[in-house]
């Protein structure tokens, strides 16, 4: 991708871009520095559960609500 971004809801899944290269954790470590910077909260809040070496990610996130960050995604357009 040109630039890191929340791309929308997707087949219910959140959709991410990111401008690193899929090798050596670099994708996964962008993916987690966009959502900290977007949902306002440490990067060790968030982890990757499955999928590190997928595109398809499943991602826990601690120190915030489901609800709050719905509500950021939708300040966000999406």
């Amino acid at each position: 991708s040109s630039r890191n971004a929340l791309l929308g809801i997707h087949d219910g899944a959140l959709k991410i871009a990111v401008t690193a290269a899929p090798e050596k954790g670099k994708a996964n470590k962008a993916v987690i520095n966009l959502l900290s910077k977007i949902l306002k909260i440490p990067k060790n809040s968030i982890s990757i559960d499955s999928g590190e070496t997928s595109p398809n990610k499943k991602i826990t996130i601690q120190g915030i609500t489901a609800d709050r960050i719905n509500e950021i995604l939708r300040e966000a357009g999406l």
